[in-house]
């Protein structure tokens, strides 16, 4: 019978970390009458460029000089409303809200021209057009998570994916977990990437869809015994055949992020992340070999965000809101980082604006000789050494 042991590693000396530094960075915000708490939310990096919701309105900007680019519109059905957003080279999908006024739709725009390249209305694609939650895409294909969707019982949950590659004959199916109940919340959080798809239920649980043969799914749920219990799958992220899960609220005060092969289920190189504060893992997000994770409160109470270098295992630098402010949304690319800080929703009011914080990857990274070590308790490595 296999034995499991399972060693923890607290990284005082071990864990290295580069020396603090000023780094330039591009402040972005809103025009003066368009100040709200939610600018920037649902960042995307496409090149260059960009895109920024805000207060129900979807904006590209210039990376390289700051500047909006155009306002995101789609005239056909409603002008504004928008309420997720997301975006793969050439295309961004955003969803609206409505009520019994308006005509519920999701649109598919050009990203580097803001065309209107598809509205989809419930006759087109009703599983597109509910009013959002989880969205991501990759290339022509969506994702959709409704994580209130009733068919398998109240708040049972699903997923809709959807291939867009031809606009005028747009195909769509539904995925269910096959150990569907009611009040789980499948469709918590979603990632997709090819033909594989990463989805959460709202209490810890996490399941991966090969779906190349739509007629043939197969489902792998992920099993993390560690992970698993607290917040596991509050956000995830994809990035080559990586995925990356959080997990706050693990077990009391402990916070984690996961990393698994998204072609296996499997943990990949048995790591884990974890953090003595709950708040580590709340978000988060990877591409490459670096993943940008939520972290603990600092000493002035302040919302921080940790850059970790996934291939040493390193922690190149945190950054830290100003007092008052939170991070409640993160992205990066080959060459950005945008950190969206907003005043504490305890004590903001909605026309409180918040900023977006642009770095340069390649400036926060510096060059190898200004290593440094650090001490720093509050993070441990896990590892699992299985013998027969």
């Amino acid at each position: 019978m296999p034995v499991c042991n399972t060693r923890v590693f607290t990284i005082l000396l071990a864990l290295l970390t580069f020396t603090s530094s000023l780094h330039a960075v591009q402040i972005l915000e809103p025009e003066p009458d368009e100040r709200h708490w939610a600018f920037g939310l649902s960042s995307q990096i496409i090149d260059d460029t960009a895109i920024f919701y805000n207060d129900f309105r979807l904006y590209s900007y210039d990376l390289n000089t700051g500047n909006r680019n155009f306002h995101f519109v789609n005239n056909e059905y409603n002008t504004d409303g928008f309420v997720r957003v997301a975006s793969h080279n050439n295309y961004t999908i955003a969803t609206n809200s409505f009520d019994s006024n308006t005509i519920p739709t999701a649109t598919i725009f050009n990203t580097h021209t803001g065309e209107v390249i598809k509205s989809l209305t419930p006759e087109i694609a009703p599983l597109f057009s509910t009013g959002g939650y989880a969205l991501d895409v990759h290339n022509t294909t969506a994702i959709r998570g409704n994580y209130n969707d009733d068919e398998f019982g109240e708040g049972a949950g699903a997923a809709y994916i959807m291939d867009f590659s031809d606009p005028n004959n747009i195909t769509e199916f539904k995925i269910t977990p096959s150990d569907a109940t009611q009040k789980t919340g499948f469709g918590r959080a979603v990632a997709i990437k090819d033909h594989y798809a990463v989805v959460s239920t709202k209490y810890s649980e996490v399941y991966i869809y090969n779906f190349a043969d739509p007629d043939n799914i197969i489902e792998t749920k992920i099993n993390n015994t560690i992970l698993t219990g607290g917040w596991f799958g509050r956000d995830i992220d994809i990035s080559g055949d990586t995925a990356i899960v959080a997990a706050p609220h693990i077990s009391g005060e402990l916070g984690g992020v996961g990393l698994f092969d998204i072609t296996t289920g499997d943990q990949i190189d048995e790591l884990l992340l974890l953090s003595d504060s709950w708040e580590f893992g709340n978000n988060v997000a990877i591409h490459g070999n670096y993943a940008l994770v939520t972290g603990p409160n600092d000493s002035l109470g302040r919302s921080t965000v940790q850059l970790i270098d996934l291939s040493t295992k390193t922690l190149l630098h945190t950054f830290n809101t100003e007092a008052g402010r939170i991070f409640h949304d993160f992205t990066l690319s080959d060459e950005h980082i945008l950190l969206s800080s907003a005043l504490n929703p305890h004590f903001a009011l909605l026309d409180d604006d918040s900023k977006t914080f642009h770095y340069r990857l390649s400036e926060i990274i510096p060059e190898p000789t200004s290593l440094a070590l650090l001490s720093l308790s509050s993070l441990v490595l896990l590892t699992r050494k299985r013998s027969n």
